[in-house]
């Protein structure tokens, strides 16, 4: 009966990878010092969360958004000082800590006022160690599974691939950004 339940629960978690089914925590727009970058900012039971949109603008007019996504302790240790960090968190909710970043994501593409109409985004997936390893080596799990949740939670038409070993590049139809449900 135990070992019923256990395969019913690992059953129940693999279905749900990618999905974002998970419940997202709240999120807000935290920090706006211009209009070429913007910070969310999300708190679990243990750590705090930013997801950072950084707009790098290119003279072809392929002007790209960097996103990255740092977490710090709730109460800093004691010579911590606070410092973000991009390594694992180990706090064992990664569907709902990914559901969240999948919806401030959405949020971000779905807000004309915030991505200036830019739909373009990079990311780099680091490894638990918080190295990133751009062109040599192996992608990461990480760079799998947010490239996973990307290609099933963004609109139809949505262009997803990888740029380097470890950087994933997407772009956001035009006519979809303001269906993006959120």
């Amino acid at each position: 009966m135990a070992m019923n339940k256990i395969m019913e629960g690992w059953r129940k978690y693999i279905n749900e990878i990618g999905d974002a089914s998970a419940e997202s925590y709240p999120f807000k727009v935290i920090y706006r010092p211009r209009s070429s970058l913007v910070r969310y900012g999300f708190n679990s039971e243990e750590f705090l969360y930013h997801v950072e949109f950084d707009l790098f603008p290119a003279a072809s007019g392929n002007s790209t958004w960097s996103i990255d996504f740092e977490a710090t302790a709730a109460a800093p240790q004691a010579g911590a000082g606070g410092a973000y960090s991009k390594e694992t968190t180990g706090e064992g909710r990664p569907l709902r800590i990914m559901s969240t970043v999948v919806n401030i994501i959405k949020d971000f593409v779905g807000n004309p006022e915030l991505n200036k109409g830019v739909l373009h985004f990079r990311f780099t997936g680091i490894s638990k160690s918080g190295v990133a390893d751009l062109y040599f080596g192996e992608v990461t799990q990480r760079t799998r599974l947010y490239k996973i949740f990307l290609e099933k939670n963004m609109p139809p038409g949505t262009k997803v691939e990888e740029v380097g070993t470890n950087v994933i590049a997407f772009t956001v139809p035009e006519e979809q950004k303001d269906e993006t449900p959120v």
